[in-house]
């Protein structure tokens, strides 16, 4: 099944009474936002060595959800942007480069770890080659 999810899916999934983030996505600019997007895809992608799937029901009961874990990636890369310098875009921001800086976003919520879990996957996982 092809992946047909859009910025108008990542807009529901985060809208108000839907997401608890959903101030920090309504704060990101539409340029931002598209980026973490599509860079959240390709990330995800390259992960499961294939391009993604919509769900195969459309409940939001099954256990694999690759759309919902594509939308928490897009937060993961909105909230912790190593790219970023002097960023104004929305939500908490950490120096991924200090001695604590890892830990301390690792203390509040993961989307990352959020995305794994749609996948099936763990964040404490081991990948071998």
């Amino acid at each position: 099944m092809s992946y047909t999810k859009t910025m108008n899916d990542a807009d529901t999934y985060f809208g108000r009474g839907n997401h608890f983030a959903s101030d920090v996505w309504e704060q990101a600019d539409s340029n931002k936002k598209a980026a973490t997007f599509a860079y959240a895809r390709r990330w995800l992608e390259r992960l499961r060595n294939r391009e993604l799937e919509d769900p195969g029901s459309t409940t939001d009961n099954d256990i694999v959800r690759e759309d919902y874990a594509h939308f928490e990636m897009t937060l993961y890369f909105l909230l912790v942007n190593p790219f970023r310098a002097n960023s104004t875009n929305a939500g908490q921001q950490y120096d991924l480069g200090a001695p604590d800086g890892e830990a301390a976003a690792a203390l509040t919520y993961d989307p990352k770890a959020e995305a794994l879990k749609w996948l099936g996957m763990s964040s404490n996982m081991i990948f071998r080659g």
